[in-house]
Formats: structure tokens, sequence, C-alpha cells
């Protein structure tokens, strides 16, 4: 398919181009318009593009404009996924309006969401006419069914809290009527759908865009019941995320909690009432005796439910009860332990998940039957007989996913148990989603991956490897940063720092910070590897940013905005450790100082980590190089990348971990940054250095 003209869209984002016409301040990028001639090659020639983009090239307009004139042009819908609901917001309420205003006013673009977002009014009408629910419960749904009334959209969005039975009442695609549906012409999803289908652009996030991805791997590529609306052309940034993000939804997991939710979802007792699915059907059911309607039937319906279905659930719930009760025990202490293949993890609580595995295919057997004798009973209910099928197939997933827990096997998979909060769960995650990233896209017409980290030592063999594009065929396109590197940043290593590993480091580390923090007036941004190395620097520090004035801001204390919000507006210290890396744009003076306590090497007792270390090690590779170090690099890229955020910043680098300069890999982060002015002395040389060069 072609149509676009590269010089064109250069020509748009050039000096004659209806941005700068439209807004006297628009920033001229040459990168920017090297980046979108990529971007509109790509969609144009069908191909898989990888571009890495430094900090300031203008990524966002450099694939929306060329995104716009193809789905424009060819009536293809591009979908734009990001990582994060900022960068979805910037494109929703900032770069589309701005292409909107200068050219092209035809333009459509929605965010998507998932379905859990959204009211289901027939779930709701449902629950209103549950006689079992409670009284509490009865005030929340009167409350919900007054703002659908009234409400335009119909999505948690508009609410200001989550109501506490939103479960019970939004929309899910495996209990949904659709055109069948009593409410369908009021329908808030498919409202909303229907736009989708008129946008040119749909902007989504990753695990929506996997969540979808992961549906039609199992169901077709077709499929009318996925996440997203059929699409051919994907432009992914912040694609340095994808890889994680594709093992969390291609992964799963059981908890007690999530087996309490679906037998709840069935049959539950509160204050000696009934509730559920089960408890509805129970209620039809006497209805028709009363009605003297195939009392037989009906007699047959309420005698299965009472003296099979009840007495199973009952049975299950005891099952769950000890199979985590094992679970737990076989945890103990820890917060994160994996169940090898060899083990007591097999008798200990694989006995107790393949009795559950056993009753809940008994389960699925009733249900169907069920179904099948309460047919005509069901004829005007057809929410009551959608939610049964939904139940019995989440009852078979469930099943499966408990036998494939108990066993534990396979080469491609690892499995362990955690602890998030108070509640456990057994989790099974690939520890290879290249497969699935090469058949997704395999099955686009063009895909456009791109972020300002995806290459080591300028090659993208790494991130190819990962994301399962290491035999497709890629466009690669490397674009450095608008920004005088040399002139705006000085890296500073301190060499009389002991290395991390050593028992003296967190001392002189604390030290070393304090000075630096003093020579550079707050304005400090200080990223760790761990919670317990923040927290010690953070306990030094306190009395010295009373002394000094400047607030010291520590994640963990205060939520992620109000910590930003603050360090943007006055002279701070800010510690903040993995979410601190990337995501941080705070430009001028605010951010004077960015100190990288030791090298983002991750410490491989993750499960997931050390499994697939294990599988390059057997592959014959060595897992540093082809896992540890390049995964370091990127990281290590990404915290560099939060001092210079516009052409006017200046700064100092302090990377307080002097491996970078005395181990044989070092060089291979050094090689990945800009150049830049550098300087290596000992702390108080490096003070003075930071006093001056600020």
């Amino acid at each position: 398919m072609t149509g676009l003209d590269t010089r064109q869209i250069a020509e748009i984002l050039g000096p004659n181009g209806p941005f700068v016409a439209a807004f006297d301040r628009f920033e001229l990028r040459p990168g920017q318009q090297q980046m979108a001639a990529a971007v509109a090659e790509a969609l144009a020639e069908g191909q898989v593009a990888l571009i890495e983009a430094g900090t300031g090239t203008g990524k966002s307009l450099a694939y929306l404009v060329p995104a716009a004139l193809f789905a424009l042009q060819h009536s293809q819908r591009v979908v734009i996924s990001t990582n994060t609901i900022n960068l979805q917001e910037q494109l929703l309420q900032k770069d589309i309006p701005l292409i909107q205003k200068s050219f092209l006013p035809q333009l459509r673009a929605r965010l998507v969401k998932g379905w859990g977002n959204y009211l289901c009014l027939l779930r709701l009408h449902n629950a209103l006419q549950d006689e079992m629910v409670e009284p509490e419960m009865r005030d929340e749904l009167a409350e919900i069914s007054r703002w659908a009334d009234q409400t335009q959209e119909g999505s948690l969005s508009d609410l200001e809290r989550q109501p506490a039975m939103w479960g019970e009442i939004c929309a899910e695609s495996d209990n949904c009527l659709r055109n069948d549906c009593p409410f369908f012409s009021r329908c808030f999803l498919f409202r909303d759908r229907a736009k989708l289908e008129e946008a040119h652009l749909l902007v989504v996030n990753h695990y929506l865009l996997f969540a979808d991805m992961a549906v039609r791997r199992v169901v077709g590529w077709d499929t009318e019941r996925s996440v997203l609306p059929a699409y051919n052309y994907a432009i992914i940034d912040e694609a340095h995320h994808l890889e994680k993000v594709a093992t969390d939804l291609l992964g799963d997991y059981l908890s007690q909690y999530s087996l309490s939710r679906f037998l709840g979802r069935l049959h539950r007792r509160r204050q000696r009432a009934s509730r559920g699915i089960l408890a509805q059907v129970v209620s039809l059911a006497s209805q028709w005796l009363l009605e003297n309607r195939e009392p037989t039937r009906a007699e047959q319906v309420l005698s299965f439910i009472e003296h099979s279905l009840y007495p199973l659930l009952a049975q299950i719930e005891e099952a769950v009860r000890s199979s985590f009760d094992a679970t737990e025990l076989w945890l103990g202490e820890q917060n994160t332990r994996r169940i090898s293949s060899e083990g007591e993890w097999h008798t200990k609580v694989g006995e107790s998940l393949l009795k559950l595995d056993g009753l809940l295919t008994e389960l699925n057997k009733d249900l169907r039957r069920l179904i099948s004798d309460a047919a005509s009973l069901l004829e005007g209910e057809p929410g009551v007989r959608m939610e049964l099928e939904a139940l019995s197939q989440r009852g078979v997933a469930m099943a499966r996913l408990a036998k494939r827990l108990a066993r534990a096997e396979g080469d491609d998979e690892v499995f362990w148990v955690e602890r998030q909060s108070s509640r456990v769960r057994v989790v099974a995650a690939s520890l290879d989603v290249a497969s699935a990233m090469q058949e997704w896209i395999s099955n686009l017409s063009a895909a456009v991956l791109t972020s300002a980290t995806l290459t080591i030592d300028r090659s993208f063999a790494y991130m190819k490897s990962r994301l399962g594009l290491s035999e497709v065929e890629c466009k690669e396109h490397i674009i450095p940063s608008p920004f005088d590197y040399k002139d705006q940043v000085l890296i500073t290593v301190p060499t009389d720092i002991p290395d991390p590993n050593d028992p003296r480091y967190p001392q002189a580390l604390t030290a070393a910070v304090t000075q630096f923090v003093k020579a550079s007036g707050g304005r400090a941004l200080v990223l760790f590897t761990s919670y317990s190395m923040l927290r010690y620097v953070a306990g030094a520090l306190e009395p010295v940013s009373e002394e000094e004035g400047w607030p010291l801001l520590v994640q963990g204390e205060q939520n992620r905005s109000f910590m930003l919000h603050a360090f943007r507006h006055r002279a701070s210290v800010l510690l903040g450790t993995n979410s601190f890396w990337e995501g941080v744009d705070v430009p001028g003076e605010a951010l004077s100082c960015l100190i990288i306590t030791r090298l983002p090497f991750f410490v491989p007792d993750e499960p997931i980590v050390e499994a697939r270390l294990e599988l390059l090690r057997q592959r014959g590779y060595d897992p540093f190089y082809n896992y540890s170090l390049p995964d370091a690099v990127l990281k290590f890229k990404q915290g560099f990348g939060r001092l210079i955020r516009t052409g006017s910043d200046r700064g100092v680098v302090v990377i307080c971990d002097r491996r970078i300069v005395t181990r044989y890999y070092g060089k291979i982060f050094w090689a990945s940054l800009p150049e830049c002015q550098s300087y290596q002395g000992t702390v108080e040389e490096i003070a003075s250095a930071i006093r001056e060069w600020l």
C-alpha cells in the first residue's frame, strides 16, 4: 500500500509547514522530520520499523502526523499504544488537538478503555431486582442507577470513586448478550465502540493491547469478541516495556481471592439470605411453581440446586481453603518462592490443587446440566443464562489452571508463589514471549516500535531477541537527540567510593550524596536500585535537609504526583527507586544534579528472572552478557535521560559506582550515552566540580 509522500510528511513538520503557521512558538526539529519520514515509509510500505529517538526529538508528533495522514488516506485504523497514562493524556489533550487545529480538522481519535470500565445496564437491572442484596448495597445501587440516567459516558472515569459492587455490574465480554440485550440501544460500551469504529487513531495502553492479543491468540485473530476493534497497523511508543507487559498478560495466576469471587458469583450467603446467580435461578423456579407453570421441571431445578450444586460448592470452598492453607505453609515467611519441578510442592500443595481441579470439572458438568434443565425457565432471562454460561467457562479455565499449577511442569514456563499484601497467589509465566510477539507482528500489515532506549551500543540486537524480531525483517533507525550534551552535561564518577558490594559502601555513599546535594543546593534527583539503601540514605539526609532548608522528598512517604509537583516548584532533593528511573520530566533548574547510586543490575532473585537466566545458560549463552548487562544498560539510559529535558537545561550526572570505569563492561554503559564532558575524582573534587559547573 503506497500513497504517503515522505517528503510531504517532512515538510509538514518543517519551517513552511502548518504547525509553524498556526503556532508562533512551534519548535522545528530535524530529528522529528527524519522520524516522521521513517514512520510514513513503514506504514506505506508495510514494514516493521524500530526507531530509537533521543530525548527532545518530539516522537509523539513524529508518529502521529504520518499515522493520521495514512489513516485518512487509506481508511485504515491505526492503533497507538503507550505504557503510561501520562503519555496517553499528552497525546489526547495536547498533540492530537494540535494536529486537528493545524491542518486535519477531520481527524478522529479515541481513547480505548477495557470492558470493565463500563457499566452494564443489564447487570445493574438484575442487581436491582435481586431481593437478597444487603441494604447498604441497595443504597449504592440506587445511587448508581440515578447516575446511569444522567451520565453520557457510563464509565468509571465519570465517577468520583469506584463502587464496592462495580465488579458485579460492570461489562464483561464473556457474558455479554450484544444485540440480544434488552438494553443494547442504551449500552454505554457499544455506544463507545461505535465511535471507535469511526475513529482513525485508537489510543490504548500496552496492557489493553496485549490483553487483546491474548484473546485473539486463543479465539482467532478475526474474532469480534476481542478487547479492541480490528486493526492492521500499530505504533508502539515506550516499546522498551513490551516484554514485561507481554509476560504479565500471557501469564496466569490462581488466588484464594479470585476463586472466592468466582464462587460468590454463583452463590453466597449473607445474613441467612442467598445471593448470586443460583439464587436468581431459585427465585425464577419458585415463581414458576407459584404460577403452576411446568411445576415438575421447576421442582427438578430446585432439587438439583439444593441437593447437588450447593453441596458441591461447599466442597469446592473447602478445597480452596485447604489448597491455600497448604500454599501458605509451603511459602512460610518468604514473600516469593519458586516452584521447582522436583520437591515437596507436589505432595504438600499439588495434591490439593488436583482435587480442586476435579471438583471444578464436576461443577462445569453440573452447570451445563442446570442450563439444559432450566432452559424454559431462562427463556425470558437471557442475562441469567449468559451469566451461567460465562461462569461455566470460567470454571473450566480455573480447573485447567489448577491442574497446570499443581504439576508445575514445562521447560518454557516458570511457576512461583508470591505474597501481595496479605494475599497469596500461585503464578505461571512464560519464559519466552518472543514467539507470541512474532505471531502478533506477523498478523499486522505494519508496525512501528519506538522509544528513547531501544539500543545497546547502537545495536537493536538485544531488543529484537527479546521481542521475537530476530528473524523478522526490520527497518532500523537511530535518531540522535537535538540537545548539545557536550555543552549541557558533565558526567562525574567518584573514585574513592568503594564498590557497591563492599560493606563500607552504604556509609561512604551517604557521606558522598550529602556533599553532592549540598554542592547543587538541593535540586537533585537521587536514583536507587533498592528501597533499603534509599531508606538508609534518607535517614542520614533528613537532618541535613532541615539544616539546609530544602525539602527531602522520599519515595514511599508521599505519592509520586505530589513528590514531582513539589520537586518542580521548590529546590528539593528527591530520593526514588524503580519507578523514578523513567517518566520523570522536570525541565529547568529544578533538576540540576542527577545522582545514580549504582549501576542498575537487577538482583536475580525474582523467579521469572532467575528462570530466564537458567534458560539462557542451558542454551549455551552467557546470561550476564545476553540478559543482565543489556537490561542494566537500558535502565541506565532511562535514568540518564531524566536530567536534560530541553535545549536550555544544564546539569551534572554523578555515577556513584566506580565499576563503570574499573570493570570491563563499563565501556558498554559509556558507549550507550551521548558524548558529554566527563570527570573522575574524589568526592570532594566532584562536589567542587558540581559547584563550578552549575
